[in-house]
């Protein structure tokens, strides 16, 4: 199956020698792909882009990014988001961080994401080293993050049944791993 990737690339000017000696810069808009296998579909990825063989920076213009994750999470998420991602080489593998990559849905929740991941080389999967940072929310909202693919269903009807009132003052989420494991 295939993720039909799709968008508008802009004022796009290479210099091109060779692959270690290059630049790049473009304007992105409406970048995104379908959902396939096991990866979730993402739309709305826009803003300048600029890069050479050692590092490739996104500053995202702001702007409301859909993303959906059929038989992992319940509902699609419409943040509004803002920030930068960085890509380079990294000892043969890829590497994709953000230092304060911003998601916002209206009285839904904020959260700032940092960290990253690293696409290991011959299939050795992707470690993620991430932290989410989530301002105050609805408690309910909690119930669009589950992944209910992995959750086992007396946990998710458990959270269900408990989390139905109140307000989350500030979390933290940090993840490090290797999502193969």
């Amino acid at each position: 199956a295939s993720t039909l990737p799709s968008g508008q690339i802009e004022a796009l000017d290479l210099q091109w020698r060779s692959a270690q000696d290059f630049s790049l810069s473009a304007n992105l808009s409406n970048l995104g792909w379908k959902a396939s296998g096991g990866m979730p579909s993402l739309r709305g990825i826009g803003g300048k882009l600029d890069a050479d063989a050692a590092l490739w920076r996104l500053t995202i213009t702001p702007g409301t990014w859909q993303a959906l994750a059929p038989g992992v999470l319940r509902d699609p998420f419409t943040p509004r988001v803002q920030g930068e991602l960085l890509a380079y080489p990294d000892e043969g593998a890829w590497r994709v961080e953000t230092t304060g990559l911003m998601l916002s849905e209206p009285d839904q929740y904020d959260i700032e994401l940092g960290g990253g991941a690293t696409f290991l080389p011959n299939d050795g999967g992707v470690e993620l080293a991430i932290r989410a940072d989530v301002g105050p929310a609805p408690i309910v909202v909690a119930k669009r993050f589950w992944p209910i693919n992995t959750m086992p269903f007396k946990a998710v009807e458990w959270f269900d049944d408990v989390l139905f009132d109140g307000r989350l003052a500030h979390g933290s989420v940090i993840f490090h791993g290797n999502l193969c494991d």
